[in-house]
């Protein structure tokens, strides 16, 4: 479904694509590494440790590879503030909670909608157009979550009992 959703014309990777792929290996270990701890400490203070973490090494970065302007900092502060912390903090927290007691396969299955939303709200919002293809790969990767969260039957038989 993925595929008939991003990819055009013939399988060749760019490297957007090579760093796509490297980011969803690194989502993948961020939801095992979120399905380990929220079993052993507090869902709202991993999220908090998480959230500094983030900004500390997005800071550090910023500093090493972009100019710094406080004038221009200054002008985005509403827009960092969105990033930050009510995309950011507020939708990484609200991961966290929702994942727990939750299967990493399925979590991380259902977090793959992400782009069939982000598709969705191009068209409704934006107007952009689908085309049949991309429809398609929607349909597909709804439809592999709901047959991914179907529970599967105990493949043990119960003996009669006599």
């Amino acid at each position: 479904g993925l595929y008939l959703l991003c990819m055009r014309g013939s399988f060749s990777l760019s490297q957007g694509d090579t760093l796509v792929i490297i980011c969803a290996l690194l989502f993948t270990c961020h939801i095992l590494t979120i399905d380990y701890f929220t079993t052993l400490t507090n869902t709202i203070c991993l999220s908090a440790v998480q959230f500094l973490a983030s900004a500390i090494l997005t800071g550090i970065g910023a500093f090493l590879f972009e100019p710094i302007h406080v004038e221009a900092l200054l002008q985005a502060k509403w827009v960092i503030f969105y990033a930050g912390a009510i995309s950011m903090a507020g939708g990484y927290t609200l991961q966290m909670i929702g994942q727990q007691g939750v299967n990493p396969t399925l979590a991380s299955i259902i977090l793959c909608l992400e782009s069939v939303f982000s598709v969705l709200a191009g068209w409704f919002w934006l107007h952009q157009t689908l085309t049949l293809r991309e429809i398609i790969g929607c349909a597909l990767m709804f439809i592999a979550i709901v047959i991914a969260s179907i529970p599967q039957r105990s493949q043990t038989k119960i003996a009669p009992q006599s």
